[in-house]
């Protein structure tokens, strides 16, 4: 793959990773919007069982990123990601299979938790070890853009399949595909990071106080993504919006934000991470509560476009901060991954159970979207009191 235009930011080792995610988005991108769906209908459309179930998944991801940095050191990064795939492949066969496991069904979260920790923090080490600092803004433009351009289809011919031939095709397709998408990152030699905290040390960052912004803005961070891939898809699917409608809003969103993205990362290099991140923060916090008043097909289309593009004037600010924080000492660049997934995680798990609580007696899907517009102004500290915290 040769693109002039990309030539300043892309090298062998970024190229392979693109085309990875290339791959994995357009297989993943055919069902991911349509697991938390599927859950709710396994569990009789019992909402706050839906969300407990997700929430469990990211307590035990959170919980368990350490040993991530244990496998990474042992494999290696793009064999961690390998290792990943039959987890994932295990995860999608159990969704498939999940009535004939009765109520063995929870053996589901801990393969979905062994898929993530294997290939979370490889995939994050990988960028981060071989993008440029001082455009990582528009190397995380160009990410989206590769992830966007091949999953914006995704969506809409994944909802056709469910409504032409069901869910277990959709599955038997995902599940054929996957192995794919890891094949080009071994066109290239191994990565290997060595990870030396404990687990001990590693909970204990989180809870130092030079860490404790950066703390507060990744639980926020995971807790907003929760409500954007878990509940808007369940409320969408609650307004009687079809699987095919449901998909197309999802990539007609994914198309618009593509130029969009481009033009963003530029400007997130020249403006400065921090104070677009702000700016992008407060609009999505506006952007957000639309999504209450969304009744009919065309209204959730309107929003979802106009909140891909707020959601991405913050998500690619605070993406390019996070990346050149971790990035800043090579020795400290795994442990700081391994930070980020740990609060991201329990942070999305907690938020996630709390709200589960909350549904067991007021079952409106429509609160989580204001207290998402609130998290997302919580990503802002991630830029307060600025210093080099690598030590």
């Amino acid at each position: 793959m040769h693109f002039p235009h990309f030539e300043y930011t892309l090298n062998r080792e970024l190229t392979e990773l693109y085309v990875s995610i290339a791959l994995r988005n357009f297989t993943l991108g055919l069902i991911s919007i349509f697991v938390p769906i599927y859950i709710f209908i396994y569990f009789s459309q019992d909402l706050s069982k839906t969300i407990l179930f997700f929430g469990v998944i990211g307590i035990l991801h959170g919980a368990l990123s350490p040993l991530a940095g244990k496998i990474i050191t042992k494999l290696g990064v793009k064999h961690s990601m390998l290792a990943s795939v039959p987890f994932l492949f295990l995860y999608y066969l159990g969704l498939l299979k999940i009535q004939a496991l009765g109520s063995f069904f929870f053996l589901i979260i801990p393969i979905a938790v062994l898929h993530n920790i294997f290939y979370w923090p490889a995939f994050h080490i990988d960028f981060t070890r071989f993008s440029d600092q001082q455009s990582m803004g528009k190397q995380l433009s160009y990410r989206h853009t590769v992830a966007a351009l091949s999953a914006a289809a995704a969506p809409f011919v994944g909802g056709l399949i469910i409504v032409k031939m069901g869910y277990p095709v959709l599955f038997a397709i995902v599940l054929v595909l996957l192995f794919s998408s890891i094949i080009p990152l071994f066109l290239s030699k191994e990565v290997h990071e060595t990870y030396t905290d404990s687990f001990q040390k590693a909970y204990r960052e989180i809870f130092q106080k030079k860490y404790r912004n950066k703390a507060i803005a990744f639980f926020a961070e995971g807790a907003e993504v929760a409500v954007q891939g878990i509940i808007w898809p369940i409320f969408l699917f609650a307004l009687a919006i079809s699987y095919s409608s449901i998909g197309g809003i999802w990539s007609v969103a994914l198309f618009v934000g593509i130029l969009f993205a481009l033009y963003l990362g530029k400007a997130t290099d020249r403006i400065g991470h921090g104070r677009l991140l702000i700016l992008g923060s407060w609009l999505n916090a506006f952007t957000w509560p639309l999504k209450m008043f969304v009744q009919t097909p065309l209204d959730a289309f309107l929003v979802n476009t106009l909140h891909q593009l707020t959601r991405l004037s913050s998500h690619l600010p605070f993406g390019a901060l996070f990346y050149n924080w971790s990035a800043r000492h090579d020795v400290n660049r795994d442990r700081f991954i391994i930070f980020r997934e740990m609060t991201h995680n329990i942070g999305m798990g907690i938020f996630l159970i709390v709200l589960s609580g909350i549904f067991l007696y007021f079952e409106n899907m429509a609160i989580a979207f204001p207290i998402a517009g609130v998290l997302s102004l919580f990503m802002t500290f991630f830029v307060r009191g600025v210093r080099d915290e690598a030590n």
